[in-house]
């Protein structure tokens, strides 16, 4: 089970965070620079398990599509991003608590 399981959850426990806002929380939880490369491992490995879901929210429509694996290229395209500490997510990510979730709320769909 990835180190980073806990803390990924304890980000989500309250709402749906974009994915960089839940990385910098993680980093606060942490209490030190995590990685980006080790997030993305632990939201990939969480991903197959059903807890937590990763979304592109297009800004433009509002619509969301689920993402099913993360793009090889995504961790080189948020470092590349000159938006990337931004207080919103430059790549439109969203993660959501997945139906294997810890009981911390109640997973669910993106919202309508």
């Amino acid at each position: 089970m990835h180190p980073l399981r806990p803390l990924v959850h304890r980000a989500l426990a309250d709402d749906d965070e974009p994915l960089t806002v839940a990385y910098r929380m993680v980093c606060s939880f942490a209490g030190t620079d995590v990685p980006l490369a080790d997030f993305l491992d632990a939201v990939k490995e969480l991903m197959l398990r059903d807890e937590v879901r990763l979304w592109h929210a297009d800004s433009g429509t509002g619509d969301w599509t689920e993402w099913y694996e993360i793009p090889p290229d995504l961790r080189d395209r948020y470092l590349a991003s000159p938006d990337f500490g931004a207080e919103w997510d430059p790549l439109d990510m969203m993660l959501t608590v997945g139906s294997n979730a810890p009981a911390l709320r109640n997973p669910g769909a993106p919202p309508t």
